[in-house]
């Protein structure tokens, strides 16, 4: 008959063995066992989140293709208008999830919404009607997944600037 400690023994050491065939010195994941768990919780770093959202642009109209059109770009928008933020989503993995928060001057959340990015990217664009909005400083926050990926400035009651000259 088999000597029950050596068993428990064999088995302890197994154990260990495999625990630590996935560590560096230090305690540390190795990179596959890490990569693994973040793929597995679907979450991003800091620095894949800024590298999947790129051209985040504000303004008062879209083009054709979904983005903020250049000449109606700009971050002071008349009362009334429509402000849109676009971004290129191109390096973004399919199915991500965009989120985007918008906060009044007192840093109260007055609105958010969540997109899917669809196979191929593009550009994705959310927009804040400002007919209801006092003056002042808006800001919207861009999410990849759960990671910030930036804060953008929108000024409401300013309107265009004035030409020069006037």
């Amino acid at each position: 008959m088999p000597d029950p400690r050596r068993h428990s023994l064999l088995l302890a050491l197994a154990v260990a063995g495999a625990a630590l065939a996935g560590c560096r010195p230090g305690g540390e994941a190795g990179p596959a066992e890490g990569a693994a768990a973040v793929e597995e919780a679907g979450r991003v770093t800091e620095a894949e989140a800024i590298m999947a959202i790129d051209a985040v642009t504000v303004g008062t109209a879209l083009g054709a293709d979904g983005a903020v059109a250049p000449a109606a770009a700009g971050r002071s928008i008349r009362p009334g208008d429509t402000v849109h933020l676009s971004m290129e989503v191109g390096d973004a993995s399919a199915g991500a999830e965009v989120r985007v928060v918008w906060y009044a001057p007192d840093g109260v959340e007055i609105s958010g919404e969540a997109r899917r990015v669809a196979p191929g990217g593009g550009h994705l664009s959310f927009s804040l009607d400002t007919a209801r909005l006092a003056p002042g400083v808006y800001l919207a926050e861009v999410w990849y997944q759960d990671e910030l990926v930036t804060e953008e400035e929108i000024d409401v009651g300013a309107g265009p600037p004035e030409p020069p000259g006037s």
